[in-house]
């Protein structure tokens, strides 16, 4: 509908508000005739809203890259754009690792696009020592999610010394160090001059599959 007094080449918005938003075209009337301008679309946004996930909306993944442990947090799906986060830095307290995040949400009546977004990070934890973790996200201070993982080491060595040696896929973190539940295939490589006979509890598969636990 057309704006009461708008009869100028610029419209101005004293003070926009996001009822202002919308689509706004020019009509130009002379000669008996009328010509309609293109729309041009206004957009209005206001501040973004702090957002606090559940648990059911997020994720949290110990696991192992570059050669260190980290965890990855995934915060979704959200149906559209314009969520956002600030991640921080992880605070480890004994074998408690806590992240707090400031996640955002768009603000209301926000024109955002309709398409899927997760919001997700990894935290760098470093070579933890072997033992039982807590990995605690936060978001706005408080508790969203917990979850448990160990890290193991796995003790490997070659009689007599100098006998060969023993290869590990995946890599390990720092000395042999593993989350627990990882599969890890062990290759026996024997120097010139010996031979494989088997492991030390007579097992004798080479390859041989393990999955790291106490």
């Amino acid at each position: 509908s057309a704006i009461s007094g708008a009869t100028r080449a610029v419209l101005s918005f004293a003070s926009v508000t996001a009822a202002d938003a919308g689509s706004y075209d020019l009509v130009a009337t002379g000669g008996g005739t009328s010509v309609t301008s293109l729309s041009a679309s206004l957009v209005v946004s206001g501040e973004p809203i702090p957002l606090v996930p559940t648990g059911a909306q997020t994720a949290l993944i110990p696991l192992v890259s570059g050669g260190e442990f980290r965890g990855r947090v995934e915060v979704g799906p959200f149906s559209t754009a314009g969520y956002g986060a600030v991640w921080g830095q992880p605070s480890i307290a004994g074998t408690t690792i806590t992240v707090d995040a400031q996640l955002t949400a768009p603000p209301p009546g926000a024109v955002v696009p309709q398409v899927v977004q997760t919001l997700t990070n990894e935290y760098i934890l470093g070579q933890l020592a072997p033992g039982s973790y807590q990995f605690v996200f936060e978001a706005w201070g408080q508790t969203v999610k917990t979850v448990s993982f160990s890290v193991f080491s796995l003790g490997t060595g070659v009689t007599p010394a100098g006998s060969g040696s023993i290869s590990l896929t995946p890599s390990p973190v720092a000395t042999n160090r593993f989350l627990g539940g990882t599969s890890v295939s062990l290759v026996a490589t024997p120097a010139s001059g010996y031979s494989f006979i088997g492991w030390n509890d007579g097992n004798t598969n080479n390859p041989r599959q393990v999955v790291v636990s106490a």
